[in-house]
C-alpha cells in the first residue's frame, strides 16, 4: 500500500533496481561505484551506486497540495522480507527448493520485474498507441469518457497501483517455474540493466508474442551478482529435454534390436549407437540433476553472450559491467543503432 506524508521539499533517489543488488555489481567496493554503459549517448561512466537505476521521488505522487503519497515504504519492506534468502543464496550458492524459498525468489523477480522504468513507460506507450489508432480513425483520445492526461504524478500513482495489483498474479507465475542457478564462466561478468528480469522464449507463437511470463516456454532470467544468475523455467524445458531423451533412445532400441535380430547389425553396433546418444544426453542428465541438486548451471563463453545480449535488448538505457566488459555492448549498438526494448506481453 502506498503511504500518505507531507509534502516535502529537496531530491529524494528512489531506486526502481535496489541497492542491495547493486553492491553485487561493484567495479569499486569502497566508493560503492558501478561501471555503466549508455546505451542512449555509447558512453561509458562510473556513478556511486547512490545515483544510478534511481529517480528523485520515483515513488512519490501529489495527491494534495500538502499531502503526497509514497510505494517507497512498501518497496523498503518486500525487500527487507526478500533480503535473507537472497544473501542465503548468495553465501552459498544453492538452492533447497522450498516452497518458502520457491514463493520468496518467486516474489522477489516479480517484484523487480513490475517496479522498474520501462514498466512505468509502457502506460504511456499505451495511451500513445491508443491515441495512434484513434486519430486514424478520425477520432480523439480527449474525447474519451473518463480520460485524463498523463501527468507524472498520475503515472505514478498508476504503477504504484499496478504493482499492488499484479504482483500476486506475477508471483504465482513465476513460482510455478522451475528455478535453478547459473554460473558466469570463467573470467566473464553477467551485465545488469535497468531492467534485469529479461525474458526469452524458443517457441514461435506469431502475432501473438511468446514473452508472457505464463507462455509456454518462457525462460526469465535475473542476475543475482556478477557471477550469480536466477533462472527460472517453464516446466516443459527442463523435464521436457530429458523426455525427449528418454524417447528419442526408446526409438533408437525399438528400431536397432529387429536389426540384430535378422542379423543385419551386430550387437556391439547397436550398444555403440545407444552409448552416442547417450553421450550427447549426458549434458541433458547433468542439467536436470544440477536442477534437483539446487547446484549452479556453468556457463560457457557462448552462453554468456546470450544471457548479456539479452540484457542489453531489453534494458531501457544502462547496463553494468562489473569489470566494464562492454565489447558485447558496442556491438550490439552497432549491430542495432536503432534498437528500441520490446514490449512484453502481460500474461
Amino acid at each position: 500500500m502506498a503511504t500518505k506524508t507531507k509534502s516535502r521539499d529537496g531530491a529524494q533517489n528512489q531506486h526502481y533496481v535496489p541497492k542491495l543488488v547493486l553492491r553485487n555489481f561493484l567495479s569499486n567496493e569502497v566508493k560503492e561505484q558501478v561501471t555503466v554503459f549508455d546505451k542512449k549517448t555509447g558512453k561509458i561512466f562510473r556513478p556511486n551506486i547512490a545515483g544510478v537505476m534511481a529517480e528523485r521521488r520515483f515513488y512519490d505522487f501529489q495527491v494534495s497540495p500538502e499531502y503526497i503519497a509514497s510505494f517507497e515504504q512498501t518497496a523498503g519492506r518486500l525487500e527487507d522480507a526478500l533480503l535473507p534468502t537472497y544473501r542465503r543464496i548468495l553465501e552459498e550458492r544453492r538452492l533447497n527448493h522450498s516452497a518458502e524459498e520457491q514463493a520468496r525468489l518467486a516474489m522477489l523477480v516479480a517484484f523487480q520485474f513490475l517496479r522498474t522504468r520501462q514498466q512505468r513507460d509502457r502506460f504511456v506507450e499505451v495511451q500513445e498507441l491508443i491515441r495512434t489508432k484513434l486519430e486514424q480513425m478520425g477520432g480523439r483520445i480527449e474525447d474519451l469518457d473518463g480520460y485524463e492526461p498523463m501527468t507524472e504524478d498520475r503515472l505514478k500513482h498508476q504503477h504504484a497501483s499496478f504493482i499492488i495489483d499484479a504482483i500476486k498474479q506475477y508471483t504465482n507465475l513465476i513460482g510455478s517455474k522451475h528455478m535453478m542457478l547459473i554460473s558466469a564462466a570463467p573470467d566473464r561478468d553477467f551485465y545488469i540493466s535497468d531492467n534485469p528480469v529479461v525474458l526469452h522464449n524458443d517457441q514461435d507463437f506469431g502475432p501473438y508474442g511468446n514473452l508472457g511470463l505464463g507462455v509456454r516456454g518462457i525462460q526469465i532470467y535475473l542476475p543475482l551478482s556478477h557471477d550469480l544468475m536466477l533462472a527460472c523455467l517453464c516446466p516443459t524445458i527442463l523435464k521436457g529435454a530429458v523426455e525427449q531423451l528418454e524417447e528419442n533412445l526408446d526409438q533408437v532400441r525399438a528400431t536397432l534390436l529387429p536389426l540384430v535380430m535378422a542379423g543385419k547389425i551386430t550387437g556391439d553396433e547397436m550398444r555403440n549407437q545407444v552409448a552416442f546418444i547417450e553421450e550427447r544426453g549426458s549434458r541433458v542428465r547433468g542439467w536436470w540433476q544440477r536442477y534437483l541438486d539446487g547446484v549452479a548451471d556453468e556457463s560457457n563463453d557462448h552462453n554468456m553472450d546470450f544471457y548479456n545480449s539479452l540484457q542489453m535488448a531489453q534494458s531501457r538505457q544502462f547496463v553494468i559491467s562489473r569489470h566494464e566488459d562492454f565489447k558485447l555492448s558496442k556491438r550490439f549498438m552497432a549491430d542495432f543503432p536503432d534498437h528500441k526494448p520490446s514490449f512484453l506481453r502481460m500474461d
